[in-house]
């Protein structure tokens, strides 16, 4: 009786330090696994949602369908630098980097590229004629955020070159339009 109840209690004994042994292999493994995959997940949303490094937008005015251009006089000077860089932003970095000591631009970048929007005076698309014609509202998709006006401002375009040169840096192949500028079918 003695051998069988000290061979039961080593049993349970046994069985008891099992249990929590595997218990916390259970959580380790799970919390590498899941970390792992965490880890992942955000690096994978970090890589598609920010194709540059940095990124930076320089604006001088507005442009509207009723008024036309109109310059932020707050930024005048500001604008006047640009002028006289020739709206180049990535000599204006550069100038910006040596004179606060940050050393030479190309040196702290890999690659730049510009995208200017602009504005074709003569063609008076805007916005809301966009949305008519797409049956879609932008408001939907941006939400109460979204300037209340938006709907006169006027469509920006851009040069197919530049759009291409930053789609290059952010390692995606370049847009090809078809004749007429239209998308290839």
């Amino acid at each position: 009786m003695f051998a069988l109840r000290q061979l039961g209690a080593k049993v349970n004994t046994t069985f008891a330090s099992l249990s929590v042994v595997c218990l916390v292999l259970f959580l380790a493994i799970t919390s590498v696994c899941g970390g792992v995959g965490i880890r992942n997940a955000v690096e994978d949303g970090l890589a598609k949602g920010t194709a540059y490094s940095a990124s930076a937008v320089s604006v001088f005015g507005s442009y509207r369908a009723d008024t036309g251009y109109v310059a932020d006089a707050a930024i005048e000077p500001y604008a006047q630098y640009a002028a006289a860089k020739g709206f180049d932003m990535a000599a204006g970095l550069r100038d910006s980097a040596k004179a606060l000591g940050a050393g030479d631009l190309d040196a702290l970048v890999q690659g730049t590229a510009q995208v200017d929007q602009c504005v074709d005076p003569s063609d008076a698309t805007t916005v809301a004629d966009v949305e008519r014609a797409s049956g879609l509202s932008l408001k939907d998709t941006a939400g109460a955020s979204i300037n209340a006006q938006y709907g006169t401002f006027p469509v920006y375009v851009s040069k197919l070159s530049q759009v291409n040169e930053a789609l290059t840096l952010a390692g995606k192949a370049p847009l090809q339009l078809g004749p007429g500028g239209s998308a290839p079918s």
